[in-house]
């Protein structure tokens, strides 16, 4: 008998351990401010910005308002659209970066540094309607 309440024990503490690992799993997003800052300090932007180097695994951005992020996320049926956590922040832009479908990471961009905040306003999803592959140079329209 001691063998199977053993067993038991242990089946029941794997479960629980699964059940917790797919809960933390399922957790918010949190903007990853080491990014917003080194955004914010792009300097020399005659040419454009280029967010390749900023996170590291990526196949395309989205840009919009920290208002209306959810809302291209959701409409543009990215997998974790809705563990974005609350971004509503005026005069704040969302960089979101998108490998497989989902989200891998994300930084919260105030206007602090206008002309990149400017540029990145022009490309925002809520007036393009786009999203953009790695390697793309924003420019100053």
């Amino acid at each position: 008998m001691s063998i199977i309440r053993k067993s038991l024990a242990l089946i029941i503490s794997l479960i629980i351990v699964c059940l917790f690992a797919v809960g933390c799993s399922q957790s918010e997003l949190k903007p990853n401010d080491s990014i917003a800052t080194e955004i914010s300090k792009i300097q020399n932007t005659e040419k454009g910005i280029s967010l390749d180097s900023y996170a590291d695994s990526w196949d395309n951005v989205l840009i919009d308002s920290s208002y209306d992020v959810k809302t291209a996320a959701e409409n543009l049926k990215i997998d974790n659209a809705d563990k974005l956590s609350d971004t509503g922040n005026d005069d704040t832009l969302v960089v979101a970066f998108i490998k497989d479908n989902s989200i891998t990471d994300y930084a919260l961009v105030d206007n602090k540094n206008k002309e990149v905040f400017d540029i990145l306003f022009d490309y925002m999803y809520q007036n393009t309607g786009k999203i953009y592959p790695k390697g793309t140079l924003f420019e100053k329209n």
